[in-house]
């Protein structure tokens, strides 16, 4: 499963929460906009939705305007 339907926390967290009562058992769902560098990961990104899930950060990354970069992390519920 691929979720990347916002930049805010709000988004992406109502993302996974309608999403994870789908999933199959085994199921693997990757997040895009893991952010690295000065970016307010307090209002964007999937940083903090991450944390508490068993997940593995990408080494892909691509730059983001204004400095740091966005990843995309791979989740495991």
């Amino acid at each position: 499963m691929w979720l990347d339907g916002g930049h805010s926390i709000e988004t992406i967290q109502s993302d996974w929460d309608n999403i994870k009562r789908c999933l199959v058992e085994d199921a693997v769902v990757f997040f895009d906009d893991y952010y690295t560098g000065p970016i307010d990961t307090e209002r964007y990104g999937c940083n903090k939705i991450v944390q508490g899930l068993k997940h593995k950060v990408l080494p892909d990354r691509d730059p983001v305007a204004g400095g740091g970069w966005v990843q995309i992390v791979q989740v495991f519920p």
